[in-house]
């Protein structure tokens, strides 16, 4: 069977929203696991941005796409400390 790249992204696309939601539902745990374990997590996640940051600039350069994210409408405030 011949993969084409439109179903390598839809499939690679599909496998980190699966992989991000386990670690979300996680997220109850983080206090009960070693600190090293969640200073890897925080490592890791960094990477992501940047890999994430990457992509979107390749992605909207070689389509010229003027992409946005979609307002949610919400109120809520980050907070930064």
């Amino acid at each position: 069977m011949i993969k084409l790249p439109t179903t390598k992204i839809q499939n690679s696309s599909d496998k980190i929203d699966i992989h991000l939601d386990r670690l979300y539902n996680l997220k109850t745990d983080f206090g009960n696991v070693d600190e090293q374990v969640i200073n890897n997590l925080l490592e890791s996640i960094d990477s992501w941005k940047g890999c994430i940051s990457e992509l979107e600039i390749e992605i909207k350069g070689y389509r010229g796409l003027d992409y946005e994210l979609k307002n949610d409408e919400t109120n809520d405030e980050l907070i930064l400390y």
